[in-house]
């Protein structure tokens, strides 16, 4: 009986294991097979997010039961419904009403572009809002919910192609019903071979009002290289049920001096922003490369901003100094301008849906010299627009003009003296897609009246009005009858004079020492290639150049060769000018003046060249170092002969050849000589 009751025993027991075992294996299939995903599909509905969850199980505590999920992943909106917006280690759901969520481990995953992001899901024109996103009666039917540790991670495209990557080292959240608590901390943005910018410390929170209150701590914004552009700033914000308002400050102790202040509201938004005190070295690397030196530089100003209800159209203002800037441009001078300060307050409107640019007014003073501008432009991969640039209406004190330029142009003016005022007002217009609509109109209603010339064409006033002596400092120039490289005008046929007339400078007997339309030309030119290239010189200014200047390419010489010119056609003949320049123009490697050239290239005197070879020599000013290159052999080939009958043609429709000594040079070839 014993055996028996055991046997019977074992047997109850291995049967209750059994069904155990079924139960559990039934409890535990049921919980995979439906729990896991109910729950999953009860998140999904009710956040508007695809939600994944990796394992899925119940805890009892004192608090009572518990879901667990680990390994979460919530999925973003279309079209990034395939990467993931959210992934957490450990998710703990606990029932009832309102449901609490706590969240270890969480990482956030942005992605943003201009017509979508992973958040909100494809924009909309009208609502940019949550396409697909479920209704929610009311904001106490969302879950309470305690992030406790998370971090966030995003990248953002912006226009222009640039791309902005987002990270945020510490995250926690929670509500409480109606309010809620947002701490981020170490956010940094960048912005690659831009900017950087990081926040220590970003909080959130909402009152019992219904306000949004945003506070941060030491904002920093960096440039590559690692120079601040600003640091230490603190930041704090409003949201309520009419806008927002937020500021941004420097303390007292910082260097740089700034406050920021933006808000919307029922008005429009608005952007106020001053500048006490800034140190430009933050913009070395960049300024730099532009020839704008400022380690030194030091800013002050205000900028504002502000946009209406409903308008496309930003209204601003600016008014601003900048001083202690070295400029060391290259195409500017070859000397460095050292204590440069500009000013500007200026205001217009920003169209940002047809990309235009207008300036209503502005008063600039580069160097101190007060200028008035006005005008539009229409930004754009092909831009275009018109501007109005002016001096003021009682014009620039002539006196003191010298006083605001450039130590370079003070040393070659050196002794030039006016008085009365200058006028200028120049107005153009210019179009990227076309640069040949480009127009200029330049007037000058008013000038100075010289007291006194500069000291170098005083000095040298006898040798430049007749051919009797020689330039100081310069004897060996040929410009007088006694040096042996001097062609006197009477000498020099007049087809060759033609020639260069017709190649250089058809408009030299009418204009005042500058030729407006050959301006436009070179600047359309210059444009088009990118850099400095054309100087669109007249005959006045090479002589003014090859008299007082060097051959640098820079904007200090040009506007010291244009003073130059201004007196040079106040104090000497046309004639005396055009034989100047005849006998200094460069024709070669150690070839100036026309008659050096005529035996140079033919071995001939200056008497005996026939038009086409005036024609050759006319064309050499350009580039004579390279055409002599070009020639050295002494042949020439079609191109260039086709360029000097194109000329020799020119100058029979203008009255200089008639038309049988056109033919004549037409029917014959040029012969050079080696050089």
């Amino acid at each position: 009986m014993v055996a028996v009751e055991t046997v019977r025993r074992r047997l109850w027991a291995k049967a209750f294991v059994a069904v155990g075992a079924a139960l559990g294996t039934f409890v535990s299939v049921a919980w995979f097979a439906w729990a896991r995903p109910v729950v999953a599909e009860t998140l999904t509905q009710r956040l508007g997010y695809e939600v994944k969850l990796g394992r899925l199980y119940p805890s009892w505590s004192q608090g009572g039961l518990t879901l667990v999920a680990r390994d979460l992943v919530v999925m973003g909106r279309s079209p990034f419904h395939r990467e993931p917006l959210a992934l957490c280690d450990r998710v703990e759901i606990r029932p009832g009403t309102p449901p609490q969520i706590s969240v270890d481990g969480l990482e956030l995953r942005l992605l943003v572009a201009p017509a979508a992001d992973n958040l909100r899901g494809a924009k909309t024109d009208k609502a940019r809002g949550r396409p697909g996103l479920p209704k929610r009666t009311t904001i106490q039917a969302l879950p309470l919910v305690n992030v406790r540790s998370g971090r966030i991670l995003a990248q953002v495209a912006l226009l222009g192609g640039q791309r902005m990557a987002v990270r945020v080292g510490e995250t926690r959240f929670s509500n409480r019903g109606r309010a809620f608590d947002l701490h981020f901390g170490q956010v940094t943005a960048e912005v690659a071979n831009m900017m950087t910018a990081h926040v220590a410390s970003l909080d959130v929170e909402t009152t019992p009002q219904g306000e949004v209150l945003l506070q941060g701590k030491s904002f920093d914004a960096n440039l590559p290289g690692g120079a601040a552009l600003f640091s230490g700033l603190a930041i704090e914000g409003t949201l309520h049920d009419e806008g927002w308002s937020l500021s941004a400050a420097s303390s007292p102790q910082s260097e740089a001096q700034m406050q920021i202040h933006a808000r919307r509201g029922v008005g429009g938004v608005s952007l106020q922003t001053q500048v006490q005190k800034w140190s430009l070295a933050a913009l070395a690397p960049w300024l730099d490369a532009w020839g704008v030196g400022s380690h030194k530089g030091q800013a002050r100003g205000s900028f504002d901003m502000h946009l209406e209800p409903g308008a496309t159209a930003v209204s601003w203002q600016l008014q601003g100094q900048v001083r202690d800037l070295s400029l060391h441009h290259p195409a500017l001078d070859r000397a460095v301008w050292d204590a440069t300060s500009f000013a500007a307050d200026a205001q217009g409107r920003f169209d940002w849906l047809e990309a235009k640019l207008e300036v209503s007014q502005a008063k600039l003073a580069p160097l101190g010299l007060p200028l008035e501008v006005s005008g539009w432009m229409n930004l754009g991969p092909h831009p275009r627009g018109r501007w109005s640039v002016r001096a003021p209406n009682e014009g620039w004190p002539c006196a003191t003009l010298t006083q605001h330029v450039a130590p370079s142009v003070r040393r070659a003016l050196w002794g030039l003296q006016m008085r009365g005022h200058l006028a200028l007002a120049v107005d153009f217009s210019f179009d990227a897609s076309d640069w040949d609509k480009l127009a200029l109109d330049v007037r000058l209603p008013s000038t100075c009246e010289v007291t006194q010339e500069p000291h170098a064409l005083a000095l040298n006033l006898k040798a430049l009005q007749a051919a009797n002596a020689a330039i100081v400092d310069r004897p060996e120039l040929p410009v007088a009858s006694h040096h042996p490289g001097f062609t006197p005008f009477t000498k020099i046929p007049v087809h060759v004079i033609a020639a260069f007339l017709t190649a250089e400078d058809a408009g030299f007997f009418l204009h005042k020492g500058f030729e407006p339309d050959n301006i436009r030309r070179a600047l359309i030119y210059n444009i088009e290639r990118g850099r400095f290239v054309r100087g669109a010189s007249t005959i006045t200014q090479q002589v003014a150049k090859n008299v007082f200047l060097n051959h640098e390419r820079t904007l200090t010489r040009k506007f010291v060769e244009a003073v130059l010119s201004w007196r040079l056609e106040s104090l000497v003949a046309k004639r005396r000018l055009l034989e100047m320049y005849l006998n200094l123009v460069e024709l070669g490697p150690d070839i100036r003046g026309v008659g050096a050239a005529a035996q140079a290239y033919f071995g001939k005197e200056i008497g005996a060249l026939t038009p086409l070879e005036a024609a050759h020599l006319a064309s050499l000013p350009p580039n004579p170092k390279g055409f002599a290159r070009r020639f050295r052999e002494g042949s020439v080939d079609e191109g260039w002969l086709a360029r000097l009958y194109d000329l020799v043609a020119m100058m029979g429709r203008r009255g200089h050849l008639s038309s049988a000594q056109v033919a004549a040079a037409r029917g014959t070839r040029l012969r050079l000589r080696k050089i």
